[in-house]
């Protein structure tokens, strides 16, 4: 996958002693995403240019993989936010 050899050619020059994880690989895609963002948002970008030129990226691509966006109507807004924590075994 073209994305997965540009990551791992950034990963390669940029910090090599990174681990190559799944979760890196996502995070890598969402910042190529936000990028994209800003550079729609222009030279002043506020929220509100932010997102319109998020929602405007249909079908973009990054690098050879594409990426749908969803309409503004299909979000899905969380209601609530909800935290866990680990436990000591035993408590």
């Amino acid at each position: 996958m073209p994305i997965v050899a540009e990551y791992q050619k950034a990963l390669a020059k940029y910090g090599a002693d990174l681990p190559s994880t799944y979760s890196a690989i996502e995070c890598y895609i969402a910042a190529k995403l936000a990028v994209e963002g800003l550079k729609g948002a222009g030279p002043n970008p506020t929220r509100r240019k932010f997102v319109g030129a998020l929602e405007s990226l249909k079908d973009h691509d990054l690098a050879g993989s594409m990426f749908a966006t969803r309409p503004p109507t299909t979000r899905v807004r969380p209601t609530s936010i909800s935290r866990s924590w680990p436990r000591a075994e035993g408590s």
